[in-house]
């Protein structure tokens, strides 16, 4: 399944967004303690809320792709688990592929 220009710029989109959010938090922890946790917070919960919107685009762009059928048959819930695990996490895992083997080895 090829990705299509719109698929490419919503996960473009959402990488540049990762990339200020980490820009954000990295200021924020340079000020030290002028920067109130609500802060913190408020540029995380935007960062996820966006997050989350794109990836609901993306999911319904997917199920109109394979199908209702073949949606609800797959692991598109897991993997939407683990895209939302990783890109929320505090910190990027080194290999993205390792969480997404041990998911498969899991439950195969």
């Amino acid at each position: 399944m090829a990705n299509s220009p719109d698929t490419d710029d919503s996960i473009e989109g959402l990488l540049e967004q990762r990339t200020r959010f980490e820009q954000w938090l990295a200021k924020l922890d340079a000020s030290g303690d002028k920067a109130p946790a609500a802060v913190r917070q408020k540029v995380r919960a935007d960062y996820e809320s966006r997050l989350r919107g794109v990836i609901d685009e993306e999911m319904a762009r997917v199920r109109g792709e394979v199908g209702d059928a073949r949606f609800a048959s797959g692991r598109f819930a897991d993997a939407r688990a683990l895209f939302e695990r990783l890109a929320t996490a505090e910190e990027f895992e080194d290999f993205l592929t390792l969480p997404a083997y041990e998911l498969l080895t899991e439950t195969s």
